[in-house]
């Protein structure tokens, strides 16, 4: 905490000691008129309605009573009104709102008007003004743009305006109603709801004071939550009462009741001696003047910190889903690659299938629908998430997966005359995972083999099933990997010392991506080589969801 506010609030502090009064604010300097005067008078008790668990503004305390902002304020209003207020304490706001409708409350404080609630009660102007937080997990993204969120699932409390702005503004949007805030957050932290809709004062008090340390705000709403205070119909001397009372509180005033809920740290000194009570006095009217300004420039302080930390975050999201984009292009041009070189054959042999269905125009819809697949993957929401999302595990055969990329590739090899031989056992060779993954991998493990195997040199594939897992070896006649190659081999972008034997074009992705997929899908994928004797790419599969 900086020096000079520390001064201010021991100050503040000790000047009932020093000066000899109470540490409240000066009282409200009003002038009723006679009419209101009478009325109150004659009513020197009045019914006052409170949500029960809205910390700070209002909330039970360890001794069992309410407190918080709006009870601060009510103790002013009581002193200027000459009356006194009779709290109906209920246990949730949902009770309260209930009782206010039946006209049993005359006063209700931290209320925000709707249309229904101006059927029996008259509204004040705001006498706080907070922006509404989104509130989610650590893990989560940063929604900072409230009207995109139709597809989540968000925790709110019942009967409260936040709630109500919610289901009118996103009609589709998936609302839990809650007893409470405290519930509402709650259900984030545990995973049960992907976000929170709170003002910023409650939502920072809550997970402050309740060790929400995974929950963090991720956004700022497009709705002001203004507080204003509700009168029922019918007295409209107490409303006009009330305004004047309103009217009357002062910045200063203001900022020494937020400051004593909202998170202002105190600390204890011993009291200066009393001689100095005057010269405290005169020092705390100066420096309480600079309070306000400290507040204000704090407050737009955090909101830049804030705004940084958000853009930081999307910068971060934009660096993801460039990734995304290079590891699917790079996916791209396998299958590509592989219709050039079909389209290559079916023209030179064309002239022997005349009048005759030519079995690789089948080969090149294949692939020509998978790369219409990985080209429409990129326009889905969610980009950065999409490696883990657009996975789809189910049981497939893993040894129809490698027939088919072998065939895909035997044009390829034939072209620098090198063996594709594949050893597959007997048994069943059935797998848990994507088959569009499992695709991928294979053509990136198979492609690599040919590109680095010299002419006239083979590439060996063979499989094995264990108990848990089917264990597929890639063997290739390559240069090998060298040791200074090992530790960047399954990195982004990495090149290796190694060159295809052909100029095949490489861009040093297809290890990356063969690893991001496998880890996904629970597997592993390992290297044995020694330099100038080849490479052995071992990929272990799964065989159930529970392996």
């Amino acid at each position: 905490m900086d020096l000079p506010l520390r001064i201010i609030i021991c100050l503040y502090l000790l000047s009932p000691l020093l000066i000899g009064q109470t540490n409240q604010s000066p009282a409200l300097v009003i002038s009723f008129t006679e009419a209101e005067k009478d009325w109150l008078k004659a009513h020197p008790e009045l019914v006052l309605g409170l949500d029960p668990a809205w910390p700070p503004f209002s909330f039970v305390g360890n001794d069992g009573k309410l407190q918080g902002v709006d009870l601060d304020y009510i103790r002013k209003f009581e002193q200027a009104l000459g009356v006194k207020f009779k709290i109906n304490q209920t246990q949730f706001w949902e009770t309260t709102e209930k009782q206010i409708a039946e006209g049993k409350i005359d006063v209700i404080c931290g209320i925000n008007p709707t249309p229904e609630r101006s059927n029996y009660l008259n509204f004040t102007s705001e006498y706080i003004d907070y922006p509404t937080a989104i509130i989610t997990r650590m893990d989560g993204p940063f929604l900072t743009e409230p009207n995109n969120i139709e597809h989540l699932h968000v925790a709110s409390p019942r009967a409260h305006v936040t709630t109500l702005f919610l289901q009118e503004r996103h009609k589709q949007l998936k609302i839990t109603e809650t007893k409470t805030s405290l519930e509402a957050l709650h259900l984030v932290s545990d995973c049960r709801a992907s976000f929170a809709f709170e003002n910023l004062a409650t939502a920072s008090y809550l997970i402050r004071e309740n060790g929400l340390t995974n929950l963090k705000i991720s956004g700022i709403g497009d709705h002001r939550f203004e507080l204003h205070m509700g009168v029922k119909h019918g007295l409209p001397l107490l409303h006009s009462a009330i305004q004047k009372c309103i009217d009357a509180v002062t910045e200063q005033q203001k900022a020494m009741i937020l400051t004593r809920w909202i998170y202002v740290e105190t600390e204890t000194i011993n009291p200066f001696k009393k001689n100095l009570k005057w010269i405290i006095t005169g020092a705390l009217a100066i420096l309480l003047g600079y309070l306000v300004f400290w507040y204000r420039n704090s407050r737009l302080t955090k909101e830049i910190i804030e705004r940084k930390r958000i853009e930081s975050e999307l910068r971060k999201l934009s660096d993801d889903k460039t990734k995304l984009m290079n590891m699917a292009v790079h996916d791209v041009n396998n299958p590509l690659t592989l219709i050039v070189m079909n389209c290559e054959l079916a023209l030179s042999e064309k002239d022997k299938h005349v009048g005759e269905s030519f079995p690789i125009f089948d080969d090149i819809l294949k692939h020509s629908l998978r790369i219409s697949h990985l080209i429409r993957s990129l326009l889905e929401p969610d980009v950065a998430d999409q490696l883990h999302h657009r996975l789809r595990p189910r049981l497939m055969s893993l040894s129809g997966s490698i027939k088919k990329v072998l065939a895909s590739y035997e044009h390829t090899s034939s072209k620098k005359d090198i063996t594709l031989t594949y050893n597959a056992p007997s048994s069943s060779t059935d797998i848990w995972a994507d088959p569009d993954a499992v695709l991928q991998v294979l053509e990136n493990l198979i492609s690599n083999a040919v590109k680095f195997s010299p002419p006239s040199s083979a590439v060996t594939l063979e499989l094995k099933m264990t108990a848990r897992h089917a264990r597929l070896s890639i063997k290739d006649s390559g240069p090998g990997i060298s040791e200074q190659d090992r530790p960047k081999l399954f990195g982004e972008f990495s090149r290796l010392s190694a060159t295809p034997t052909a100029g095949e074009p490489t861009h040093g992705l297809g290890l990356f991506i063969v690893k991001q997929l496998v880890d996904e899908m629970n597997g592993n994928v390992s290297v044995e080589s020694r330099e100038g004797e080849g490479a052995t790419f071992i990929v272990e599969f799964p065989l159930s969801s529970k392996s």
